[in-house]
């Protein structure tokens, strides 16, 4: 439990990547986030799924389902020294019922080693 009395599980594979985390808030009554990760073969995120599971929403189209709400997609354009992503592109896409929307973020970062 952290200090707004969330609780978030984490489930890793063989390899010790994240794939899974479900954080729950049962201070502020709202839905449990459920995040789902894919890796590339050089454990680098390439997808990551928000998921409201088992949905309490109105609309019965959704209520009772796992609802995908945002996906994630993850290509990286340049590597620095050891490995090390220094640029990459983040595509996001929202579904209903939220508001559809789409968006693109180029992401470009710096490391030092000493």
């Amino acid at each position: 439990m952290d200090s707004t009395g969330d609780v978030t599980d984490f489930d890793y594979n063989a390899d010790g990547d994240l794939v899974k985390s479900f954080r729950q808030h049962p201070s502020i009554h709202l839905e449990p986030d459920l995040y789902k990760y894919k890796y590339d073969s050089n454990h680098h995120i390439i997808e990551v799924s928000l998921i409201e599971p088992n949905s309490s929403m109105y609309d019965p189209e959704f209520r009772g389902k796992d609802v995908l709400l945002r996906k994630t997609r993850i290509e990286y354009k340049a590597f620095g020294g050891h490995n090390n992503w220094t640029q990459k592109i983040e595509y996001q896409d929202t579904y209903p019922p939220m508001v559809r929307h789409s968006s693109t973020d180029t992401i470009t970062r710096k490391i030092t080693y000493y």
